[in-house]
Formats: structure tokens, C-alpha cells, sequence
């Protein structure tokens, strides 16, 4: 797939139900740090589309700013974002679609705002009866020393940006010497952080699909790491199982701490829910939730899916048919 826009303007028969449907936009890319992966997804979806009945009738982008194509407008257009990060995610994707009246696939501007930004993310799951893992805010105007995190936290932490995605600066604390050389590396703070105590247990994912929880998948790390961006994408050591191998009750306690999170933050269409689960407490954590989940061969959304009996061409035609009733319905 080249960096150009792509287009098929003839309508497929198979697409056209009683009425002219509209034309599929597809975005990916971006300036955000995850645009590498964004166009990762981009392509998987563009080639996938093309095995289906809509692979006449879509367009892709990809965006080189955080802006909107400037050929795109409202009429006879849905768009389903692959921007993850940064202008995908935050809601000002989905403002600046609102204000061109533009039906999009995925949950709105407000939920946007609360779901990429971590704290606030488990400040709603809390208030849904989900447990969090305690944690301490870290912004460019506080200092801490290392004996206090320790003392709220313990020796053993993980710090991570409070609004990036794809584990983009996650990294594992364990003595003062790490802690000081972390300051070091990352002084002055741009942004604030997310320091919280480290869970030792199982890492799990769950995907959601129009109010529906679908599989449970462990991710299996090799020896004591941590899921980072290196590990999910640039490594082929890390094992995931779907189904996990977990038991019915946790499957289940996962797939409803899932639902009352999506719905706590008003999410809509499709989301992905991660866990920690701390197997010497027997207790469940929630992490965070993507609302823009990738949609590369190594990401986690397919791989739940699947588990439900939903190839990749029908998970993104089932991503993309609740934005389709919603545009029908003020067409009607």
C-alpha cells in the first residue's frame, strides 16, 4: 500500500442494501509516536477490506499531520479511525468529525478524553466496583525520592506516560539506582507520569465488540519482563493464549470488569480492556482501555476475537456496522 490516497468509487452489490450506502473512509498514521504502528493497522485493515463486500466501496488515508484530509466531508462518508495515540485517541479526532457532522466508527470525543488518559480511566473503573492497582501521580513540577515510592509503593514499581499508548515508555523500577538513573534519562519531565505498583501475576486482554466481551488472552512473557513497546512488537518470544488458560470464574469476573468499564467511560463499538491478575492475592486489576486498539498481526483486539469465531475481514465489518445503523438512522 503506498503513502497515496486509495480509492474504489463503484459500488459493490452485495454492499447496497435498499439504499445507496455511504463510502467507508479509513485514517491511519499521523504524527503521534505510535503512527508506526497506526500504519501497521492501516495496511492490515486496507487489505483485509479488499476481501470483502465493501472492497469497492472505501478509501484510505494516511494522514502525514493531525489533520482531516481536506477532501473529506460529511456526505455519503463513515470513517473508521486507525489513528492510535495522539489525535486518534484523545478526542480531537472525533471533535473535528463531530463539528463536520461526520459519522466515525468507535467511541466519541468525550469518552475519548477520559479513556487516553490512564488515572482518569481508573478513577471511572473504581467508581464501577473494578479494582486498580495503587498508584502515584508524577508530573514536571513534583519531586520524589525513591524512599517515598517505596514507602507508598514498594521497591518494585512501573512508570509509564499517563497518555501513551503501545506501552511507549513503560519501564520497571527496582532499586534507587534505576530510579535515579530513570530521572536522569527522562529530566526535565515533559509530561506527567504514572508511577504504580508492580502486580506480579498473569497479563490479560480482552476485546470488546459492540457491547459484547469476547476471549480472554494471556500474554506470556519471557522470564520476568515487562510488556513493553520492544516486547509487543519487536520481539517474537512473548506467547499469547486464547483462550486463556484461566478458570471459568476469572473468565467470567474479566469479561464483566470489561463490560463496566467500557460503560463507566461511555465507550461505544469496540474497545480492548487489559487486566493484571495477582495469582498469590487472587485479586484482578484493571489497567487501562484502548479505544483505538491495533490491528496488526501481533495485536491483541483480533486474537480475542477469534476466540469468538470472528475472522479478521469479519471483525472489522462488525467494527464498522454500528456507525453504519447510526448514519442510516438519520438518513431514514
Amino acid at each position: 500500500m503506498s503513502d497515496s490516497v486509495l480509492s474504489w468509487n463503484q459500488k459493490s452489490a452485495d454492499w447496497v442494501v435498499d439504499m445507496q450506502e455511504p463510502e467507508l473512509v479509513v485514517l491511519y498514521g499521523g504524527e503521534s509516536n505510535e503512527s508506526e504502528i497506526s500504519r501497521l493497522s492501516g495496511k492490515a485493515v486496507y487489505e483485509a477490506l479488499l476481501k470483502t463486500e465493501i472492497r469497492e466501496n472505501f478509501s484510505c488515508f494516511d494522514l502525514q499531520q493531525n489533520q482531516l484530509p481536506k477532501e473529506l466531508e460529511s456526505k455519503g462518508r463513515v470513517v473508521l479511525p486507525m489513528i492510535h495515540g495522539a489525535y486518534g485517541e484523545d478526542g480531537q479526532l472525533q471533535s473535528e468529525l463531530e463539528a463536520k457532522g461526520i459519522h466515525y466508527c468507535g467511541s466519541d470525543s468525550r469518552s475519548s478524553r477520559i479513556t487516553i488518559h490512564k488515572p482518569t480511566a481508573k478513577q471511572y473503573a473504581s467508581q464501577a466496583g473494578v479494582p486498580v492497582i495503587p498508584q502515584i501521580l508524577l508530573g514536571p513540577e513534583d519531586e520524589f525520592v525513591f524512599e517515598e515510592i517505596e514507602e507508598l509503593l514498594g521497591q518494585e514499581t512501573i512508570i509509564k506516560p499517563t497518555s501513551e499508548g503501545s506501552s511507549r515508555g513503560l519501564a520497571l523500577i527496582q532499586s534507587k539506582v534505576e530510579w535515579e538513573y530513570w530521572l536522569n534519562e527522562n529530566s526535565p519531565l515533559k509530561y506527567e507520569w504514572l508511577i504504580e505498583r508492580r502486580v506480579h501475576g498473569k497479563e490479560l486482554s480482552v476485546g470488546i465488540l459492540d457491547d459484547q466481551a469476547l476471549g480472554v488472552v494471556e500474554i506470556r512473557l519471557p522470564g520476568s519482563g515487562v510488556y513493553d513497546y520492544e516486547q509487543k512488537y519487536h520481539r517474537n518470544d512473548t506467547r499469547y493464549l486464547c483462550p486463556a488458560p484461566i478458570t471459568r470464574e476469572l473468565e467470567g469476573e474479566i469479561r464483566e470488569s470489561a463490560l463496566k468499564v467500557f460503560n463507566a467511560c461511555g465507550c461505544r463499538d469496540f474497545a480492548r480492556v487489559d487486566f493484571l491478575y495477582d495469582e498469590a492475592e487472587k485479586q484482578l486489576y484493571f489497567l487501562e482501555i484502548n479505544t483505538i486498539p491495533g490491528m496488526t498481526p501481533a495485536s491483541l483486539l483480533p486474537k480475542s476475537a477469534a476466540a469468538f469465531g470472528y475472522d479478521f475481514e469479519q471483525l472489522i465489518l462488525a467494527m464498522v456496522k454500528p456507525c453504519l445503523e447510526r448514519y442510516r438512522a438519520t438518513k431514514g
